[in-house]
C-alpha cells in the first residue's frame, strides 16, 4: 500500500541545517516523516527548546535530527512520544501541560497532531527565553532557509507562533504586516490576546498565540481554537482579511 505522505522532504529539510549547530543542545523536528511529508495549512513555531543542557546530554541538534529521520514510526510526534521536563519537573510521555494543550488545539481544529509540522525558530536550548545569548538569538538568521523551505514545500498557509518573541522573529523574516484579526481571553482579570497578520504578496497568515507553557488552552477562557478555526476558514476560502 503506498504511503499517504512523501518520505523525502524531511531529509531535504534536514540537509539545510547549518553544520555548526549540530553539536549544540537543542532540536528542530517535533514531528516525523508524515508531518513533514504532506501539504497542510498549518506550521507551528516555538522560539527555542526549553530546559537545561545538562538534563539533555543525549539531545544534541544533530543527534536528535538523526533519531527523527530514522524513527520506524512515520507518525512519531514529540507531543505524544517525548518526555518533557518543564521547570525540571519530569512528566510521563505526552503528559506535560504544553504537550496536552497543543494537542487540544489541533484536535479541536480537526487535525491529527501527529500530522502537523512543528519546529523552533532557534534550534539551540535555553532554560528561559531571556537566557538566550545574543549569539544564539542570531542563529535565527542561519536557519531561515530551513523554515522557508518547509513553508514553500508543504504549501503552508498559516504559521502559528507560540508567544510574542516567536512572532517577532517570524514577522521580521517573512515581513507579514497587514493586521487581520484578534481575540482576547475571557478571563476577567487579564487581557492576553491572540492576533493575526497577513502577507499582501502571498496571503499567508502569521498568528501570534498565547504561549501554551503559561496559557491553559484546555480551559475555555483561554482556548484559542475558535479564533484559529475562523482564520483557517478564511485561508481556505481565500477571504483572509480584516473582520
Amino acid at each position: 500500500m503506498p504511503a499517504d505522505y512523501d518520505p523525502k522532504p524531511i531529509e531535504e529539510f534536514a540537509a539545510v541545517i547549518p553544520e555548526k549547530l549540530e553539536g549544540r543542545s537543542g532540536k528542530l523536528f517535533y514531528a516525523g516523516r508524515a508531518a513533514f511529508g504532506i501539504a497542510l495549512p498549518i506550521y507551528i513555531l516555538a522560539l527555542n527548546p526549553g530546559g537545561y543542557d545538562e538534563d539533555h546530554l543525549d539531545e544534541k541538534i544533530g543527534q536528535h535530527t538523526e533519531r527523527v529521520l530514522h524513527q520506524p514510526e512515520r507518525d512519531w510526534s514529540a507531543l505524544f512520544d517525548e518526555v518533557w521536563r518543564p521547570r525540571r519537573t519530569c512528566y510521563p510521555k505526552g503528559e506535560a501541560p504544553m504537550q496536552r494543550r497543543v494537542r487540544h488545539l489541533l484536535e479541536e481544529l480537526g487535525l491529527d497532531p501527529r500530522r502537523v509540522p512543528m519546529s523552533n525558530i532557534i534550534f539551540v536550548r535555553s532554560p528561559r527565553q531571556a537566557k538566550l545569548s545574543r549569539q544564539d538569538a542570531e542563529t535565527a538568521a542561519l536557519v531561515r532557509p530551513f523554515h522557508l523551505r518547509v513553508i514553500d514545500k508543504l504549501r503552508i498557509r498559516m504559521v502559528l507562533c507560540l508567544g510574542q518573541r516567536a512572532t517577532d522573529y517570524v514577522q521580521r523574516q517573512l515581513d507579514e504586516r497587514e493586521f487581520v484579526d484578534a481575540w482576547k481571553e475571557k478571563y476577567e482579570n487579564r487581557s492576553w490576546r491572540c492576533e493575526a497578520w497577513r502577507s499582501s504578496s502571498t496571503g499567508r497568515l502569521i498568528v501570534r498565540l498565547t504561549h501554551p507553557s503559561v496559557a491553559d488552552w484546555t480551559n475555555p477562557a483561554a482556548d484559542p481554537s475558535d479564533f484559529v478555526r475562523r482564520l483557517l476558514d478564511q485561508v481556505s476560502s481565500g477571504t483572509a482579511g480584516p473582520t
